[in-house]
C-alpha cells in the first residue's frame, strides 16, 4: 500500500520567513511546512526564482525572523527550495520546533 504521506512526523503547512545560511551562501524564503524533525523551504525573489546551490548533505542553519536559529542538513534539493532534516542530537532544539508547531497547530483550530 503506498500513501501520498509517508512522513515521519505529521508537518504543519505554514509561511514563516527564514534565511537558509551555508557559509556565506544566504536565501530567503519561506517555511512552507514544518515538523518536529524537519521542514520545506520554498525560496523565492521579488522577480522569480531563487538559483541556489544548497545540496544533499549540506549543513543550514535556518534563520527564522524573531532571530532563533534552526540547525539541520538538506534532505532533499529541488529548483523550487530544500527539505531540512533538523539536527536528531538537539534536544532543545527538537523542543523548540515540536513547541512551535503545536501552537501554530492550537492557533488554526
Amino acid at each position: 500500500m503506498t500513501g501520498k504521506n509517508n512522513r515521519r512526523q505529521e508537518r504543519l503547512d505554514l509561511s514563516k520567513l527564514v534565511f537558509a545560511k551555508e557559509g556565506e551562501a544566504a536565501h530567503g524564503g519561506l517555511i512552507r511546512d514544518i515538523s518536529a524533525v524537519g521542514a520545506y523551504v520554498k525560496f523565492y525573489i521579488p522577480l522569480g526564482r531563487v538559483e541556489h546551490d544548497f545540496a544533499v548533505g549540506d549543513t543550514i542553519d535556518l534563520i527564522m525572523e524573531d532571530e532563533t536559529v534552526l540547525v539541520g542538513s538538506v534532505a532533499r534539493s529541488d529548483p523550487d527550495g530544500i527539505a531540512i532534516d533538523f539536527d536528531p542530537e538537539s534536544a532543545d532544539q527538537f523542543g523548540f520546533v515540536e513547541a512551535m508547531v503545536n501552537a501554530e497547530r492550537d492557533a488554526a483550530e
